[in-house]
């Protein structure tokens, strides 16, 4: 599966807003602050994490450590 992640904040700064992702239940992306791994406000950071769906259910979770999680886009193609 793919993540967009944009901050869309311009008052933001780098350690602001940092944040997990999990998914089903295991921490895939760990402290990922977008401003940081994009250089500026509004720049995509994009990030491929490989995902087993069962019985037809994904669970994703955004949890904060500072400010608020924010995610722009979430896609997920069957193979």
């Amino acid at each position: 599966m793919a993540f967009g992640f944009v901050e869309p904040s311009k008052t933001t700064t780098v350690g602001q807003r940092v944040f997990d992702v999990e998914v089903n239940g295991t921490k895939a992306i760990s402290g990922l602050d977008v401003l940081r791994e994009a250089g500026a406000y509004r720049t995509v950071v994009k990030k491929i994490v490989p995902v087993t769906v069962s019985n037809g259910r994904l669970e994703l979770a955004f949890t904060p450590t500072l400010g608020e999680a924010v995610v722009s886009t979430v896609s997920v193609t069957k193979k």
